[in-house]
């Protein structure tokens, strides 16, 4: 099982024939609840900056298809969230704060990161696949 992260998540709602290739071979993938917002914020950027919506429509569709895939934080997910952060600092080796969270979800339910960036292999005790 997969969970995406942004930039899969990304060049999927956006109609990448490789990445939405590769989505239809695997038997399963989520999504996480904060990519959800990391995508639309780049759209409301995206339009604060170029007076233009085009993202808004893409999200739409693809979180539609997939709103059942979408996968959300618990309580437990903030104490590995803790754990990785906390790790992560004292080795000097910070990530993105929402790929901490990204990177929780996926120890605590044995998912492997679909990621395009080398970000989450800096974390340990997780899968990580670079697509």
């Amino acid at each position: 099982m997969y969970l995406l992260d942004t930039g899969v998540a990304n060049q999927a709602a956006l109609a990448n024939v490789v990445i939405r290739s590769r989505l239809a071979q695997v038997h399963g993938f989520y999504i996480p609840d904060v990519v959800v917002g990391e995508l639309y914020y780049g759209a409301y950027w995206y339009a604060h900056l170029h007076q233009s919506t085009r993202y808004f429509d893409a999200y739409d569709a693809f979180f539609q298809r997939y709103s059942g895939s979408i996968l959300y934080g618990t309580e437990e997910t903030g104490h590995i969230y803790s754990a990785i952060y906390a790790e992560l600092r004292s080795k000097g080796q910070l990530i993105q704060q929402n790929d901490v969270w990204i990177a929780a979800l996926a120890r605590q339910y044995g998912y492997t990161i679909a990621t395009v960036d080398k970000d989450f292999e800096r974390v340990s005790a997780l899968m990580v696949e670079i697509w």
